[in-house]
């Protein structure tokens, strides 16, 4: 696995450098230097993304149990640095921020927490892509065969997503995993029947937050929504930067289309090139060079980058502070210990 990884980062790699290339490095130094203090803007506001993520984690706790927002905050960025530099899709960010907030809350609460927002967030998200996908489908220049893959794939997530939903709402999520015969085969019969118990627990968690907590649920997912509408500010600061007029359709088209080409790359490790692709196409869809495009991607690689650094920081920060079982490294299976606390 960490093989196909890394070919698929060095083919990320390598067609990120060809978009480079092919869209003149003079003509996006030109642009990039027009922009100046907007890029400090764009990456300010993504920390107002977090923030807002945050609070949505946040509702997601019950009342009892919600611990301070300010270390909710810096432990959502060390996941999110982990998840930003490491193939995992998001998962290994998840046992992180878990990891970080063990000595704060019980485990079950907050791994209940981090499930539930994560199904808001992902709603969020398809949400919006599913106009972004209306628009693609409307004003792209894309062929047939590429219309009916979008239109197929769009699908299958959904299907993904509605199971994930159902299974969490039903109290079956965990069972799916822990309940597998092979289970005991592969890790052992005394850790699997931990694994069995501790899913059985988390499945009564989360099916209780669903029957008890719809409005919680409810905030938690319009924050997302609003969280994600902050990348619609974003490029609205973006075209001011380079002295273009800020259209609100043009901004929501744009906005719409790239998150919606999101949803397809969570896959591609840290989304290098897919990334790129999406802002690309996204930008042409509203009647803007490509160039333009693969400058918006590279600006925010430098927002990525620069919220991946103070993460690893949060990390360093939070992490002395947690027992020894915390300590291991993001992902490894002792992190995910206590679940039943």
């Amino acid at each position: 696995m960490r093989g196909i990884h890394g070919v698929l980062l060095a083919a990320c790699a390598v067609g990120l450098a060809m978009l480079v290339a092919t869209s003149g490095v003079h003509e996006l130094w030109q642009d990039a230097t027009r922009l100046g203090w907007t890029v400090a803007a764009i990456v300010v506001l993504f920390g107002v993304e977090h923030a807002i993520r945050t609070v949505a984690w946040w509702c997601c706790y019950r009342p009892a149990s919600r611990p301070p927002p300010w270390r909710l905050f810096w432990a959502r960025l060390a996941g999110y640095a982990v998840n930003t530099t490491t193939p995992s899709a998001t998962l290994v960010g998840e046992v992180t921020r878990a990891g970080l907030m063990r000595q704060n809350v019980p485990t079950l609460d907050t791994m209940t927490a981090i499930s539930v927002d994560r199904l808001a967030d992902t709603l969020a998200d398809c949400s919006i892509g599913l106009c972004g996908l209306v628009v693609i489908l409307s004003h792209a220049p894309f062929p047939l065969a590429a219309r009916l893959g979008l239109v197929a794939a769009a699908a299958l997530l959904g299907v993904g997503v509605g199971t994930f939903f159902l299974l969490q709402r039903r109290g079956r999520l965990a069972a799916v995993l822990t309940k597998r015969t092979s289970l005991g085969r592969l890790l052992g019969n005394r850790l699997a029947g931990y694994l069995a118990r501790s899913g059985q627990a988390l499945d009564a968690h989360l099916q209780a937050f669903h029957a008890d907590r719809p409005a919680a649920f409810a905030a938690a997912f319009g924050l997302h929504l609003l969280g994600t509408s902050v990348a619609a500010v974003q490029i609205a600061c973006f075209l001011h930067g380079l002295g273009r007029p800020v259209d609100v359709n043009v901004v929501l088209e744009i906005f719409v289309v790239a998150v919606a080409l999101d949803l397809f790359s969570f896959f591609v490790p840290a989304r290098l090139g897919a990334q790129e692709g999406a802002r690309i196409v996204a930008l042409m869809v509203a009647g803007l060079p490509a160039r333009l495009g693969l400058l918006y991607s590279l600006v925010l690689r430098v927002e990525q980058l620069s919220w991946a650094a103070v993460g690893f920081l949060a990390y360093v920060r939070l992490a002395p502070t947690a027992t020894a079982t915390e300590r291991v490294v993001p992902g490894s299976s002792a992190a995910v210990r206590g679940l039943d606390r």
